[in-house]
């Protein structure tokens, strides 16, 4: 994993993207550990909270879990998870697209054609 610190996009923020990628993709199967939040913190050269965040979010999400003195694990429906948080951000860009193209005016047959051609 790497961290790209010109996009913007906080690290916490893409650390939580990419593990969630790797879920929804079966790269981490359900039941397989995440590394440590110290280890990862180390790997990636951030901070310990920065990762803590992260893995936060996915446990928020539904994506893994932890385990007092274990450690975090992936969800046993961790890969549903992920995918029903890609179809969550896409419904939240899609609305936002329809609704500034009803602004500008675009009428709704050619809203249509749009969105289903693209």
């Amino acid at each position: 994993m790497k961290l790209d610190p010109t996009n913007g996009v906080p690290f916490y923020r893409q650390v939580e993207t990419a593990l969630a990628e790797r879920i929804r993709l079966g790269d981490l199967p359900a039941g397989a550990m995440l590394p440590s939040v110290r280890g990862l913190a180390q790997e990636l050269l951030v901070s310990v909270i920065t990762v803590k965040q992260a893995y936060e979010a996915l446990e928020a999400d539904g994506l893994v879990y932890s385990a007092q003195g274990r450690g975090t694990f992936v969800a046993a429906d961790g890969a549903a998870a992920a995918s029903r948080r890609v179809r969550r951000a896409l419904v939240e860009v899609v609305t936002a697209a329809v609704a500034d193209a009803r602004v500008a005016g675009v009428p709704e047959a050619e809203l249509r054609t749009l969105l289903l051609s693209t």
